[in-house]
């Protein structure tokens, strides 16, 4: 039998249908809101595990996406990271109200629910505002709870998942920190050269200047083997080349990679015993003090010293005709410590001293340093000794003032010579040191920013701490020991390098570092003290922090020629930063900076979120599976049905006396006819078989027949 009121058609009898089909019972925006909404939410976690992943293992990001790297450098990670929360929530909403009403339907129509709740859960099917409306539901009795454990359990998580989804923009930016990333190259001029026809340039003193250590790039490194003295006591650093690039001071920390024209310092260290003349020894000057200052004078034989540490004359100094006879004169003042003063821990007093220098003006610009001395090669006296006010009294006694004390015979130590006077010793070594600059092309990377090493004055010993630079040289202990690579001394990697590049202008930069800024170029016994606690005629002041690192490369090493590559390029990279602001000549080179942004740098906000996610997604599948296999007669989203499904014999009573009293009041009524009594939706087998509440239960005696 058919009957048909309006346009809506309904049947009973054999004609009864077995359930909505899925559109019908769900609806197209019902079912829209399921499959669409959680295809994005699957993919907007899916984007959001992109953006926490997809760095790689590349230092910095180098090697990410373009995606990925231009969300990052342009920090568009934060409103990203608002609009995916925001998503989130907005589905995650809108999927937990229709799990609501997909739950109160199965509810009614598969478990029961007490009688007092059968208009609320029904309305609930059609409109509601979330999984806690079920909460009092589920805590109407521990009897009722456990008969409904599935449905609270999937409640309970929607209930849990919509919470935790407030906060998924708090639990996403809490992942994210301050990163260093690898930037966009850069196209910047870069000042190279000199032009001398429109630039003056004077050297100047950079010795007593705080010194810098940028970090700079090595071709290469000194030959720890050869720099060991062998039983000639010859010590070789071998060929050092070094690479500064030319980039302003506030862009070098910074500069992941520089493709471009950069300074190249060629340098080689070659110390041997000295041989000196008969009649050189020590005298003691005058200045005030009562005992005097000590003063090495005399004469040197290079030919000889060259000889007796197997070294050929070089090219155009036969018979060490390029040291002239005031290159041979020895006029050195040596440091004490005064009357009340320290030498602390036995530690000696080490100094530089440099004779004539007249050989090193025609020096050549472009030096390979193939050979362990050239005719221009610039002698160094490295002296060290334990001379105290206390003990030079003590030799003085017997010796009149500017009288000569003759030295005793040396005994050899490497490349020292030793010379023991009573309680106190003094020892010399001659260095011979050739440098050159000129231009390269280079390719430099560094995985991470390469801040400048420092050297930290401490308040409390009131000493320079030079770890940090003495590290980058490779002349701290522990590099000395093991050898370190670049990334470990805070160095840049060479990728490439190209051939030398003469260019004249290098000459005035090889002269402000051979003289260290000295306008005294061809007076000899110029002295430069590296015991900061140390007393003597000065011919200039090195800068404390100077002093202690060249005494650092000396102590850790053992190696006069070491500490001598330390002073000098501290003093080459000094010059070379003067120099930046005259030059003129410019070059373009391509520089990648690193850029401080917002970055994924946890994974905890973002293992959070997907937690929830998942959580409710399959709580979802589980509803909506449950739903479309176990209901018959509900129809999301309509309003008609839901409220005519609750009219029925046991009902109208209620809905007759209802019209004007409060839910409160109703409960009263039904408390003592219906306590206990559990009611699902389903159709009437007697009468005209409508779909309306129908007892199923009272509590206690099972399920009714």
């Amino acid at each position: 039998m058919a009957a048909k009121r309006g346009s809506f058609i309904w049947t009973d009898g054999p004609n009864i249908r077995e359930r909505w089909s899925p559109r019908v019972a769900l609806g197209v925006f019902s079912m829209f809101t399921l499959t669409a909404g959680s295809l994005l939410l699957l993919g907007t976690l899916g984007f959001l595990s992109f953006l926490w992943f997809a760095e790689g293992g590349s230092t910095g990001g180098a090697n990410a996406s373009p995606l990925w790297r231009s969300i990052m450098l342009g920090q568009y990670i934060t409103p990203i990271v608002t609009i995916s929360a925001a998503v989130l929530r907005i589905i995650q909403a809108a999927q937990a109200l229709l799990i609501t009403s997909l739950m109160a339907a199965l509810l009614l129509e598969k478990y029961g629910v007490p009688m007092i709740y059968v208009a609320e859960v029904s309305i609930l099917r059609s409109v509601n505002s979330g999984p806690w409306r079920l909460l009092p539901l589920f805590a109407s009795s521990w009897t009722f709870l456990w008969q409904v454990k599935l449905p609270f359990l999937l409640s309970l998580v929607m209930l849990f998942t919509s919470l935790g989804t407030q906060f998924t923009s708090t639990l996403l930016v809490a992942d994210l920190s301050v990163s260093t990333l690898v930037g966009n190259a850069e196209t910047i001029p870069i000042g190279v050269a000199l032009n001398l026809t429109k630039s003056r340039y004077d050297i100047i003193d950079v010795t007593n200047a705080v010194p810098k250590f940028p970090a700079f790039a090595e071709l290469e490194r000194p030959n720890f083997t050869s720099t060991t003295p062998n039983d000639r006591g010859l010590s070789d650093t071998g060929r050092i080349r070094r690479v500064f690039p030319g980039i302003s001071e506030d862009r070098r920390a910074n500069t992941r990679l520089f493709k471009g024209k950069a300074h190249a310092m060629t340098s080689r260290y070659v110390c041997a015993r000295p041989v000196f003349e008969n009649g050189t020894g020590l005298i003691f000057t005058d200045v005030n003090l009562d005992s005097g200052v000590p003063t090495l004078q005399g004469n040197i034989s290079f030919p000889r010293t060259l000889q007796n540490a197997g070294l050929d004359f070089p090219d155009g100094c036969v018979n060490g005709s390029c040291y002239t006879s005031d290159a041979s004169i020895v006029d050195c003042s040596i440091g004490f410590v005064p009357e009340g003063g320290e030498i602390a821990g036995g530690v000696v007093i080490v100094q530089a001293c440099f004779p004539y220098r007249g050989n090193v003006l025609y020096s050549v610009l472009h030096d390979d340093a193939s050979a362990p001395i050239r005719n221009y090669s610039q002698a160094v006296y490295i002296m060290k000794s334990n001379f105290t006010s206390k003990e030079i009294g003590g030799i003085r006694q017997n010796l009149s003032l500017e009288s000569i004390l003759p030295l005793p015979a040396g005994k050899p130590d490497g490349e020292f010579l030793t010379w023991e006077l009573n309680e106190i010793y003094f020892s010399a070594t001659v260095c011979f040191q050739q440098t050159s600059f000129d231009l390269v092309d280079v390719s430099l990377s560094a995985d991470t920013d390469l801040l400048p090493a420092e050297a930290i004055f401490e308040g409390e010993t009131e000493l320079w701490n030079v770890d940090g630079p003495a590290r980058q040289f490779g002349y701290s202990r522990d590099m000395v020991a093991s050898g370190g690579n670049a990334s470990s001394r805070g160095l840049y990697n060479i990728d490439s390098a190209g051939e030398m590049i003469e260019k004249s202008f290098t000459t005035r930069l090889q002269q402000g570092t051979l003289f260290m800024g000295n306008s005294q170029l061809q007076t000899h016994g110029l002295v430069a003290f590296f015991s900061p606690n140390a007393f003597g005629n000065l011919a200039w002041n090195v800068h404390q922090a100077t002093q202690s690192l060249t005494l650092a490369a000396l102590d850790n090493t053992g190696r006069p020629a070491l500490a001598l590559d330390t002073l000098m390029t501290t003093v080459a990279r000094a010059s070379i930063d003067n120099m930046l602001p005259f030059f003129k000549e410019t070059e373009d080179a391509q520089v990648v900076p690193s850029v401080a942004v917002l970055a994924p740098r946890r994974i905890r906000g973002l293992l959070a979120v997907a937690a929830l996610i998942v959580s409710s997604l399959l709580c979802v599948a589980v509803v909506a599976g449950l739903f479309l296999a176990r209901t018959r007669h509900s129809i999301h989203g309509n309003y008609w049905h839901v409220a005519a499904q609750i009219f029925s014999e046991e009902t109208q009573w209620i809905l007759d006396d209802a019209t004007e009293v409060s839910d409160q009041a109703v409960a009263r009524m039904m408390s003592a006819t219906t306590a206990g009594m559990d009611v699902k939706i389903g159709r009437s087998v007697t009468g005209s078989g409508r779909v309306q509440v129908v007892p199923y239960r009272r509590r206690g005696r099972g399920v009714l027949g």
